[in-house]
This record gives C-alpha cells, sequence and structure tokens, in this order.
C-alpha cells in the first residue's frame, strides 16, 4: 500500500476487483456495506483475501460475490499462512529462554501430560491400592484447540462410540474436568499415535474448508 493510499481506497478497491473476477456488477452501495463490515481488519489483508478469492472457481449454489464471513475467514487463512512462513526466520531460543504457552502440556504437539500415580490418584482402580506408575491425560488447552474437530468425530461416524475426547471437552466446558478421571495410558500414551493422527488431519480440514 503506498503512503499516499487510504486503507479505505485499498480495501473498496480490492472489493472492486474481486467483483470482477467473479462476474459481479457490484454498485457503491454494496462495495461501503462489505467496507463497513471489514472495517475493522487489515486493509493489506483485505486485499490478500480478495486476490485468493478471485483466483478460486465457484463452487456449486455459492454466491458469485463472496459474503462478508467468507472473506474474513480468508483473511484468518491468509495471516495464519504469513505467521507460518515469518516463523521460519525467527531467531533460535536463548539459553534458559521459555519457548511454550502453556506450563503443563508444555506444548507438546499431541496435547499430553504425563502424570504420576499416586501423587495424583488416577482412579483407574476404584480406590484400591496399587503400584506406583505414569499415566497421560490430556491438556485443556490440546482440548479447547481441537473442540471441532472432536465434534466432528462424533457426526462422522455414528456408528462408533464417541471418544473419550468428547467427554473430556463436555466436562471442559462444564468447568470440572479432571485429568484422573479419564485415563487414556498407563506409562507413555504412544498407543494413540494413529487417533491422534485422524484428529489432526481433521482440525487441518476445518481450517482449510
Amino acid at each position: 500500500m503506498s503512503p499516499s493510499t487510504t486503507p479505505d481506497l485499498v480495501v473498496l478497491e480490492a472489493l472492486s476487483r474481486l467483483a470482477i473476477a467473479r462476474g459481479v456488477v457490484a454498485d457503491d452501495v454494496q462495495l461501503d456495506v462489505y467496507a463497513d463490515a471489514l472495517a475493522d481488519v487489515s486493509a493489506d489483508a483485505v486485499q490478500a483475501a480478495c486476490v485468493e478469492l478471485s483466483r478460486q472457481s465457484r463452487k456449486d449454489y455459492e454466491t458469485a460475490m463472496p459474503s462478508v464471513g467468507v472473506i474474513r475467514d480468508t483473511v484468518t487463512s491468509v495471516q495464519r499462512r504469513a505467521i507460518a512462513a515469518r516463523s521460519d526466520w525467527l531467531l533460535p531460543p536463548a539459553p534458559g529462554e521459555r519457548t511454550y504457552a502453556c506450563d503443563w502440556c508444555l506444548d507438546d504437539p499431541n496435547g499430553f501430560v504425563l502424570l504420576w500415580c499416586p501423587e495424583l490418584p488416577c482412579g483407574a482402580w476404584h480406590g484400591r491400592e496399587h503400584r506406583p506408575h505414569e499415566f497421560a491425560a490430556r491438556c485443556p488447552c490440546w482440548l479447547r484447540r481441537h473442540a471441532d474437530a472432536i465434534r466432528f468425530t462424533v457426526q462422522d461416524d455414528t456408528h462408533r462410540p464417541a471418544s473419550p475426547e468428547v467427554a473430556m471437552l463436555d466436562a471442559l466446558q462444564r468447568g470440572d474436568y479432571r485429568p484422573e478421571r479419564f485415563l487414556l495410558s498407563h506409562g507413555r500414551p504412544d498407543v494413540f499415535t494413529k487417533r491422534q493422527r485422524y484428529l489432526e488431519a481433521l482440525a487441518h480440514v476445518s481450517e482449510v474448508g
């Protein structure tokens, strides 16, 4: 964006070009409505989203001019890719520097927290005494991040019993999530790799779609 061009003009021009590319005759009123609805979004991000949408083929039953919601979703997708691309250029962490956001799972990609029983009783033996052991549970941050994918697994296959993550997510939303009540594995959770790949794939499909 040049110094002499205002953000409003950038957005209006991007919307006009998008309309032309999609074969729509957009009047000034329609463009102003769209621009007002996108006023809280960066003009450069709207411009990049409009360029991306203008290159896409029109889907069945889709309006010729994408809705404001579709444009905003595309903006989010463009911004995420830009952040991911920039992250490759970040400096490596300094010695002792914190590199994780979650204090509990330390940003484990699978969302697993390793806990120790009897320090935190696992509840698997209904209160009966048993040998100390390590067990795995899902971190709340992972459950929140994959909430849509977890719910989708239930809709995707109604004949299969719901995964334990569904019950975990319900408990988390009620505010009474306790990991020891949802023991996933005695020891390290290597056996859950296949389910994890499935949920990650669904999450990726949700973001792309």
